[in-house]
């Protein structure tokens, strides 16, 4: 009779989890490794040696005292304008991710009264995320590419990594987080290759819908959470359903879960079906819950982490990388100003086809562009851009270009932009 019972509720469990998938929220990294599993099997090996240097490696109480900061290169990928990502929202992503890795001491939480001692781990890895000052072959670098591509949406087999594939090649995985953002076919919401996979195709892949913060994504990933789920795959953390159903993450104080808890569980009536652990963490980054549910990373998932940053670790030599940090570099690299409520950006930059104006907030004046090049020709001008204007570059010499933004014949803003063919 129980075998019966434990049997229905599995099933019926699946069905639920079938049903409340949104389009988007699949993390299909499990997949993805087991596949770069299949084709390469010195990768399980790898992986062998990795456990190996976890489990061999103490607490680092240096990386805990003052902290490590990971650089990242967005790779945007867009066919058309309305999957070309504003500047804002990669720079909402990386304030949400060191929110989630990095955050103030009152994000700690409480546990509910009536769930086990282990969901009191919480703890807070010190690791913060920023921009390179230079790319892999030293030259400046704003870290934030835009591509124009001829494919409508990608799978998991690495075609968006592969520039024979009308993919964009990473820069130097070891010491650079590449990111590729681009619209996903139905069902995936990314996928992060775990440490111990090839060196040409590490990173992360991840739905240009679930980046940063989105008041657009209405099904409860709308606070830049996916990609903080990702990073943990990337730097080791299994989701807390481990590589298959019911298996361990290889953590001490997370719960095993039968599979990904979606939506809003309820704290008091959710269990798991895997034997010995009745509750389930699903306040846990790794989980898949609602965005504004997950809150916390746990000791164990911090000492794992910090054991791959650590000397030796196959992550460690992302340390060794310049950033540049802070409010005023995002501004300064997102070429926004903000005159009173009133803020405009222009993208990409370095620029090749085309260039985009985006502005946010209200004016009663007509805003007048001019753009000149370096020895100061003008080549372009618009009387009045409204909120958003977007103009062909094609034609331009290769060189820096100055864009003015004017009202009422007065200055009110100047930008730098890089047109690179």
């Amino acid at each position: 009779m129980f075998k019966f019972l434990s049997f229905v509720l599995l099933f019926a469990a699946s069905i639920s989890y079938a049903f409340s998938q949104s389009p988007l929220r699949l993390n299909a990294t499990n997949e993805y490794m087991d596949r770069i599993i299949t084709a390469r099997p010195d990768t399980k090996g790898a992986q062998n040696n990795i456990e190996l240097h976890i489990n061999n490696t103490p607490f680092d109480e240096k990386i805990d005292q003052q902290g490590v900061t990971i650089p990242i290169v967005f790779h945007l990928l867009y066919t058309n304008e309305t999957e070309l990502m504003p500047l804002e929202r990669v720079f909402s992503q990386l304030e949400a991710l060191n929110r989630d890795f990095n955050p103030l001491p009152e994000a700690a939480i409480s546990a509910p009264p009536d769930e086990k001692e282990y969901y009191k781990t919480q703890a807070f890895p010190h690791i913060g995320f920023c921009l390179p000052e230079t790319d892999e072959h030293g030259k400046p670098t704003t870290g934030i590419i835009y591509y124009n591509t001829a494919t409508a949406d990608w799978d998991t087999e690495d075609a968006i990594k592969n520039r024979e594939k009308g993919g964009v090649q990473g820069w130097n995985t070891q010491k650079y987080l590449n990111i590729w953002v681009a619209k996903l076919k139905d069902g995936i919401g990314g996928y992060a290759q775990m440490p111990g996979g090839p060196a040409e195709q590490d990173g992360i892949v991840i739905d240009y819908r679930l980046l940063g913060r989105s008041e657009s994504q209405k099904d409860g990933f709308n606070e830049g959470k996916f990609l903080t789920h990702l990073i943990g795959n990337y730097l080791g953390l299994y989701s807390l359903w481990g590589p298959a159903e019911c298996t361990d993450d290889k953590v001490y104080d997370t719960p095993i879960h039968n599979a990904p808890n979606f939506g809003a569980p309820s704290p008091t009536g959710h269990i798991s079906l895997c034997a010995g652990y009745r509750g389930e963490m699903w306040m846990n980054f790794m989980d898949c819950t609602d965005d504004s549910l997950r809150v916390m990373f746990t000791k164990g998932q911090k000492q794992r982490m910090y054991a791959l940053l650590s000397n030796g670790g196959a992550r460690s030599k992302l340390l060794e990388t310049p950033v540049k940090c802070g409010i005023e570099f995002n501004k300064e690299r997102s070429n926004a100003d903000i005159t009173g409520q009133l803020q405009i950006s222009a993208f990409p930059n370095p620029a090749k086809e085309r260039i985009f104006i985006q502005v946010t907030g209200e004016t009663t004046d007509e805003i007048r562009l001019d753009v000149f090049n370096s020895a100061g020709q003008r080549v372009f001008f618009s009387p009045n851009i409204h909120q958003n204007l977007s103009f062909n570059c094609t034609g331009w010499l290769d060189g820096l270009y100055y864009l003015v933004f004017s009202q009422a014949g007065e200055t009110i803003n100047t930008q730098k932009i890089t047109i690179l063919h």
